[in-house]
C-alpha cells in the first residue's frame, strides 16, 4: 500500500512539473522594436481626468517638421496567463536639424512630448508626459540614430526604462 501511495505521489509531481513546462514553453517572448519617423510631430491633448499622480492626454502622430522616435516593448505573453500581455511605447520628438540631443530635465522631456503610452490592464491607464530621466541621441547617418535613455514614470513609482539602441528609419 505505501508503494502505491509513494507511486501516486510521483505521478502527481512528475504531472505537476510537466504541466508547469508546458505552459512556459507556449509563451511568446518579449519583443522590441526601436524606429524613427522623418517629417512627423506629436499633436497632444490634455484630458482632464483627475488623478492624484499624472496628467493624461491623448496624442495624435501627424505630418510635420520633426523626427518622431518610437520605443516599442511587446510584453511576454503566456496564453494560459490572464491579462499578462501588452505593450509600452515611449514616443518623442526632436528638430530634424540637428544631429545631438540631450533631455535631462522636465522642461526638455515635456518640450520634446516625451510620451508613455501602456496598452495592458496596468497603470497609468491613459498616456502620461514623462517629466524624470533622459534620453540622449546621435545621429549615425540619415537613417539611423543611437538613443541611450533612462526615464523614471514617476516619483511615485520606483524603477526605470532604461535603454540604448540603434533607432532606424521607418
Amino acid at each position: 500500500m505505501r508503494t502505491v501511495k509513494r507511486i501516486v505521489a510521483l505521478f502527481i509531481l512528475a504531472v505537476s512539473f510537466g504541466a508547469c513546462e508546458k505552459i512556459y514553453h507556449w509563451c511568446s517572448p518579449a519583443r522590441f522594436e526601436y524606429s524613427f519617423s522623418k517629417s512627423k510631430r506629436i499633436d497632444t491633448t490634455r484630458l482632464m481626468i483627475s488623478d492624484p499622480i499624472f496628467e493624461f492626454y491623448s496624442f495624435q502622430i501627424n505630418g510635420g517638421d520633426k523626427n518622431v522616435f518610437f520605443y516599442t516593448h511587446r510584453f511576454k505573453d503566456c496564453p494560459d496567463i490572464a491579462d499578462d500581455e501588452g505593450t509600452r511605447r515611449i514616443i518623442f520628438e526632436i528638430p530634424t536639424d540637428i544631429d545631438h540631443f540631450l533631455l535631462n530635465d522636465s522642461i526638455s522631456l515635456v518640450k520634446s512630448k516625451c510620451i508613455l503610452s501602456l496598452a495592458c490592464e496596468c497603470y497609468p491607464s491613459y498616456p502620461v508626459l514623462l517629466k524624470s530621466g533622459s534620453i540622449e541621441g546621435t545621429k549615425i547617418n540619415t537613417n539611423t540614430w543611437k538613443i541611450k535613455a533612462s526615464l523614471k514614470v514617476s516619483d511615485s513609482f520606483s524603477g526605470t526604462i532604461d535603454f540604448e539602441q540603434l533607432f532606424a528609419v521607418q
